[in-house]
């Protein structure tokens, strides 16, 4: 039975739409793939398969399949509208079947949609948010040049080549159709939670500031008073906790209060300055259907200053961030990094953050 059926009883007439779907060819047998809606049978056909090549150059569209009406050969397909169950030649649930010498392969499908089928939904396109590779809305990212971004991103393909820096403010979670290759550097180094500033006084006898805090990263505390100044706290982090959910947290989409804490200030002594807390790294989500990183991606956190006087504490390093990859298909060959940032040097030498953690989950 058909669910959202498109049909206008003025004109007496079906009224599809058109879809384009990314598909993956199971890498075993039944080599078969789904679509999300019944596929109009036309003729000529209105369906257009094409493989999808991501490489260290991009993502490019490859070779073009051909529709047949029986048991398909390599570069063929089988819709299941040519079987006439029911008895009725238009019948179909959305079912194409492939060559095994496609196995694996990512394709592009893009056919008329008539509405998806009731009790073929439960085993319709995964939608898992490990799987959610956007709405393309955003299209092409492809910079030639610097940029920043930052917030939810839904990219068709995502390019970034070498020479080129995108820097991500605070945190971005980025959604890509097809292929995401990085030859550049991305990078949310120092965009996390503000450290803390120093705080002068007479004698020393003020505290450091602490470091800007988050949900699930707490900023360092500044520096304990004394004549000799404080030392900048570490920034600290809840993400060196390996019992944590983490795909449960990021599920919930709190981006926005996923940053590393920074450091401390120093306490000061009279007339001199001593040094501040360094920012936590930002936070860099990646789903995408593959990822390549030939690269850089880093969420370090920044050092923290050293004060200007040995009398003085140092500032507190700023935590390391979170950079978080989900893909059914990954190639790393660059870097992936998250570190902490050092303490300043001061009378007290500022404490060092807390490690980042850098998360990837093959999808298959």
């Amino acid at each position: 039975m058909k669910a959202d059926y498109r049909y206008n009883p003025f004109t007496d007439k079906a009224e599809p739409v058109i879809k384009s779907e990314l598909v993956k060819v199971p890498e075993v047998s039944p080599y078969i793939v789904r679509l999300e809606e019944v596929p109009q049978k036309t003729a000529p056909s209105s369906m257009r398969v094409a493989e999808v090549v991501i490489d260290e150059s991009g993502t490019h569209e490859g070779s073009i399949f051909t529709e047949v009406a029986a048991f398909p050969a390599s570069g063929e397909f089988f819709p299941d509208y040519y079987t006439s169950a029911e008895g009725d030649s238009s019948w179909n649930t959305g079912q194409i079947l492939f060559n095994e010498s496609e196995a694996g392969k990512m394709l592009r499908i893009n056919y008329y949609g008539m509405g998806s089928i009731i009790w073929a939904s439960d085993t319709a396109k995964d939608t898992e948010w490990y799987r959610d590779y956007g709405n393309g809305d955003d299209g092409e990212f492809a910079p030639e040049a610097d940029v920043t971004i930052s917030g939810v991103k839904n990219y068709t393909s995502v390019f970034v080549p070498q020479g080129v820096t995108v820097t991500i403010d605070k945190w971005a979670a980025i959604h890509c159709q097809e292929g995401f290759v990085n030859n550049g550097i991305i990078t949310a180094s120092g965009k996390g939670g503000a450290g803390g500033g120093y705080h002068g006084g007479g004698s020393g006898s003020n505290a450091g500031y602490p470091g800007a805090s988050c949900v699930f990263f707490a900023g360092g505390t500044g520096g304990s008073n004394g004549s000799a100044g404080g030392a900048g706290g570490a920034a600290k982090s809840v993400i060196q906790d390996e019992n944590t959910d983490y795909e449960e947290i990021f599920a919930n989409n709190l981006y926005d209060t996923l940053n590393a804490g920074g450091g401390g200030g120093g306490g000061a002594w009279y007339q001199y300055v001593a040094g501040s807390g360094g920012s936590g790294g930002g936070y860099i989500k990646i789903i995408a259907l593959r990822v390549i990183n030939n690269g850089t991606i880093e969420a370090n956190g920044n050092n923290g200053s050293g004060s200007t006087s040995s009398s003085n504490g140092g500032g507190g390093g700023g935590g390391g961030g979170l950079i978080h990859i989900i893909a059914s298909q990954y190639d790393n060959s660059g870097t992936l990094i998250a570190n902490a940032g050092s303490g300043g040097w001061g009378g007290k030498n500022g404490g060092s953050g807390a490690a980042g953690k850098v998360f990837t989950k093959i999808t298959g």
